[in-house]
Formats: C-alpha cells, sequence, structure tokens
C-alpha cells in the first residue's frame, strides 16, 4: 500500500525468517524493494506467545478448544491506512509514521489491531 506519510510504498507479511511480521519500503511498487525489517517478533517479551498467541509450551490458557497442540501463529498483516499518523517528536526533526494493521493469529483463531512506528533510514538525524 503507498503510504503517503511515508511518501513510500509499504509491503508488510508473515515470514519464517526471520520468524514474525516483516516490513519492506520502496518508492515504486515495482521496486526495488528495501531488505526485511522484524517489526513483529512472536516471541520477545511475550508479545505474541503466551499473551495473545497460544503457546503449547506454556501454561497460557489461550487454546481454541481441542487445540492445545497447535502453536499460535501470525499471519495476514493488512494495513488500516487511514488511521497513519505522522508526528514531529522534535520541531524541524524527522517524522515518525504510526501505521495500524490487523493480525491474525491461528490459535486462538483471532484478529488483533497492531501498530508499528516506522522512520525512514535516510531521513534519522
Amino acid at each position: 500500500m503507498r503510504v503517503e506519510a511515508l511518501g513510500l510504498w509499504l509491503l508488510l507479511y508473515n515470514a519464517a525468517s526471520p520468524r514474525g511480521i516483516v516490513a519492506r519500503v520502496a518508492s515504486s511498487p515495482w521496486g526495488p524493494w528495501s531488505d526485511p525489517v522484524l517489526i513483529f517478533d512472536p516471541r520477545a517479551d511475550k508479545l505474541g506467545y503466551g499473551n495473545f498467541m497460544h503457546d503449547p509450551g506454556g501454561n497460557d490458557h489461550l487454546s481454541d478448544c481441542g487445540r492445545d497442540q497447535d502453536v499460535g501463529g501470525e499471519y495476514g498483516p493488512y494495513l488500516i491506512d487511514r488511521y497513519t499518523q505522522k508526528e514531529h517528536l522534535l520541531l524541524g526533526g524527522p517524522p515518525q509514521v504510526y501505521v495500524y494493521f490487523v493480525l491474525s493469529t491461528w490459535n486462538p483463531y483471532n484478529t488483533m489491531l497492531m501498530t508499528a512506528t516506522i522512520q525512514r533510514e535516510g531521513d534519522i538525524a
């Protein structure tokens, strides 16, 4: 999706390596696309597993009925552009863009509203 606040195209998708949701940006939809950047790691600090996604090795009681051995998985990150926010933390400083997306989980089978903060690499002071 084209994110006007970034002036770039933004692609989000689930990946196996690195595990989680990754982002890539490009100035045109046909690329070239940036290297992947991990924006959601389900294992980090109990952000996903054990919090809103089932961990079969844990005691989280999040599993759908009869699916105690199925791990919760992240997939289908769909951007919701109308919630995108651009903010300047410092007067005249580089903007940060907050993007929102829905994220599907495998166990329990559900959707979550997520946010990520993105700043263009060339804009870092």
